[in-house]
């Protein structure tokens, strides 16, 4: 849906987010608009595997540059937990 450099939003998004469409089910407004998740890097690589996501899906850096550069936008994605 759409690709931004992650530091153009906030540090704590790592390098890349990959916005898909698709809504968070829980919340009604993130960051003052839509809640629309994304695939994303991380600031915090320690912090990977635990609960401090709002719905997102958070990936190390390499991981999500390496979509980012592979992956044309508009990619149909699943996501299987």
């Amino acid at each position: 849906d759409e690709k931004i450099p992650g530091a153009s939003l906030s540090p704590a998004y790592g390098d890349w987010v990959l916005s898909i469409a698709a809504f968070s089910e829980s919340l009604g407004t993130f960051g003052g608009g839509m809640p629309k998740l994304a695939l994303h890097g991380t600031n915090q690589p320690e912090l990977m595997g635990q609960y401090v996501s709002s719905g997102c899906v958070r990936v190390p850096n390499e991981v999500i540059s390496f979509i980012a550069d592979s992956v044309p936008i508009g990619t149909i994605v699943e996501i299987v937990a």
